[in-house]
């Protein structure tokens, strides 16, 4: 089965893109023509059509050399499109679509599902040599035993290390111990992101007065690590963690590719392990700790808060469900760098996630809660097997808070790259 979906994904990816370099040529034709003595014009220009949307769309910078017919990747690679003009020296908007916008996304997303696609028919092929092997074996213990190691874990719940056991040593009998640097949250990097509305606030915030692109790289690097295991003798664990969340201008080269923002994320957590049911769902631990978020940069672009947070996790099967809450320490008005914060964050937010098979699926959505000026976010996520220790990821958000130095401002973003697996 494994081999036989790699296949039709391969067949659906070679056909979308002799589709592409068909359109791409024919819509080219249609848009570029030549003067009616059938010559280039002057230094190369080929003579333009009069329809606005086709010459906003594909028509080259008029300054560029060596023009010819080709495709429209071809074309805008050789960076002829940056400053696109009609017949009459009328200047155009810049292509919406081609010019490091959508391409470089499809072309990564792409790039991603078919090494997806390749490692799992590899997985497949390999699954079933395994399973061929323990087939010759004769003693019908031994073959069994076999069989049962090769075949992978069992779902959560069955006798295995479910996701929240794992990520925070939840079960007496598979405990790891501490002092070692555990995963987080999701440690993630995103070549290639798009914000459609990165807002006057990120404007703002770069201190340059330049603008802000819509094209940047993200990326996330979180730990944690026991401090004290087994409080007082008590069912309860110390733990440390760190997130630092980075947005970098990568691909605004005229200003030497800036970072734009990073927050930085220290906790302190006291995890309580719990066995409980509710509404179907067992509670597996309560979460009590200390938060502090902040940007690291000096006023005007200074940004930091202070918060109670009370996080608690459930699960069932293949599913997870963390709730976090939070409580936000006052600060005095003349202080405080976030006015308002709460408006735009609320006090909590659910975090839904499905494993199977190495992938996941999931998404997180806050709200503040209010009837007027009712202000949340929704990140949805998803991220695939592709090596041992790596795996692609995409990613979309949409709402306000993504950066503290924004937060005011709501983000509409997608991105795709690669995640780091739990170790």
């Amino acid at each position: 089965m494994p081999i036989r979906v790699s296949f039709f994904v391969s067949e659906i990816t070679a056909s979308v893109q002799r589709v592409s370099r068909s359109f791409s040529s024919r819509l080219l034709e249609s848009c570029l023509k030549e003067e009616p003595n059938g010559r280039l014009g002057a230094r190369g220009r080929p003579s333009f059509p009069t329809n606005p949307d086709c010459l906003g769309f594909l028509l080259p910078d008029p300054g560029c050399w060596g023009i010819r017919k080709t495709t429209i990747v071809s074309f805008r690679i050789n960076g002829c499109a940056r400053y696109p003009y009609s017949s009459g020296g009328a200047r155009l908007p810049r292509s919406p679509c081609f010019r490091s916008r959508v391409f470089p996304p499809l072309f990564l997303l792409c790039l991603l599902l078919a090494l997806s696609a390749t490692a799992w028919g590899a997985t497949g092929e390999n699954a079933h040599d395994r399973m061929d092997e323990c087939a010759k074996i004769e003693d019908n213990t031994v073959r069994l035993k076999c069989y049962d190691e090769r075949s992978g874990p069992t779902p959560a719940g069955k006798g295995t290390e479910s996701y929240l056991s794992k990520m925070w040593d939840l079960d007496t009998e598979l405990r790891h111990g501490g002092f070692a640097l555990r995963p987080y949250r999701f440690n993630y990097i995103l070549p290639y992101t798009f914000n459609a509305t990165p807002g006057k606030e990120a404007s703002q915030g770069s201190g340059t007065g330049r603008e802000i692109q819509h094209q940047e790289v993200k990326f996330q690097i979180s730990f944690k690590t026991k401090l004290w295991q087994d409080v007082l003798g008590w069912d309860m664990d110390l733990w440390v963690a760190y997130t630092q969340l980075s947005f970098w201008q990568f691909y605004d080269f005229e200003n030497s590719a800036p970072f734009r923002e990073t927050d930085y994320e220290p906790e302190l957590l006291l995890n309580l392990r719990t066995n409980y049911n509710l509404l179907g769902l067992r509670g597996r631990y309560i979460i009590i700790g200390l938060n502090h978020q902040s940007n690291g940069r000096s006023e005007p672009f200074s940004r930091s808060w202070n918060r109670v947070v009370a996080n608690f996790g459930f699960e069932r099967d293949r599913f997870n469900v963390i709730l976090n809450t939070w409580y936000r320490i006052p600060e005095d008005g003349r202080d405080d760098d976030n006015p308002g914060i709460e408006r735009f964050l609320g006090y909590g937010q659910i975090n839904v996630q499905y494993h199977r098979d190495g992938h996941l699926v999931g998404f997180i959505i806050r709200n503040n809660l209010r009837g007027h000026e009712n202000k949340g976010a929704l990140q949805l996520e998803w991220s695939f097997p592709l090596a041992k220790f790596v795996g692609g990821y995409i990613q979309y958000f949409n709402g306000y808070g993504e950066s503290l130095i924004d937060y005011r401002a709501s983000a509409n973003r997608i991105g795709a790259g690669f995640i780091l697996k739990e170790w």
